[in-house]
């Protein structure tokens, strides 16, 4: 699809639009949200966490409960709490960061995946998240995605100082694959 066109055909896209909008509005009300307050601030562009008012340092306190699970090794509290500071305040790379490692470390991958994903959306240069990333891969199978994720670590780690651990990894687990996928 080159453009957005050619998805909609000849039709008009105001009309399209207010298709959409009728549809919107149906789901709302099927589903009880007309009125809610958290649905009507995320319509407003807000965070739910902006809508229940809730500041940078009442989701730090949040945040560190969740990593202190985590670092317990209470793997499903940890998962529940990282799961609602992803729904609540998106935006944080951290928590998707956090989310996708517990999963991980509960050996779920493909779930951890996606988590990963959402955070190198938010925070593109962070090598960890594509060694996260890659392991992952690798766990599910997907050695060449593994492979390029890999580079991607590297790549960023090298231009940042303060980032040889993350290198080093990296170029490790390429050499590893390499070696491994060679003919």
């Amino acid at each position: 699809m080159d453009n957005i066109k050619d998805f909609f055909g000849d039709h008009d896209p105001e009309t399209v639009m207010r298709l959409v909008q009728v549809g919107v509005d149906t789901f709302a009300r099927e589903a009880g949200l007309e009125g809610n307050d958290i649905y009507e601030g995320l319509k407003d562009g807000n965070t739910a966490a902006q809508t229940l008012g809730l500041t940078r340092q009442d989701l730090e306190v949040l945040y560190a409960v969740g990593f202190n699970l985590l670092n317990s090794g209470d793997l499903t509290k940890a998962e529940d709490a990282f799961v609602h500071l992803c729904l609540i305040d998106p935006l944080e790379a951290k928590n998707h960061y956090c989310l996708g490692l517990s999963r991980q470390m509960a050996g779920k991958p493909a779930q951890a995946i996606d988590n990963y994903l959402n955070f190198l959306a938010l925070d593109a240069t962070n090598p960890d998240g594509y060694l996260r990333y890659g392991e992952c891969l690798l766990a599910t199978g997907d050695r060449a995605e593994a492979l390029e994720s890999f580079r991607l670590a590297a790549a960023e780690a090298e231009k940042v100082e303060g980032q040889a651990a993350a290198l080093a990894e990296a170029r490790g687990r390429i050499e590893m694959l390499t070696q491994e996928m060679a003919p």
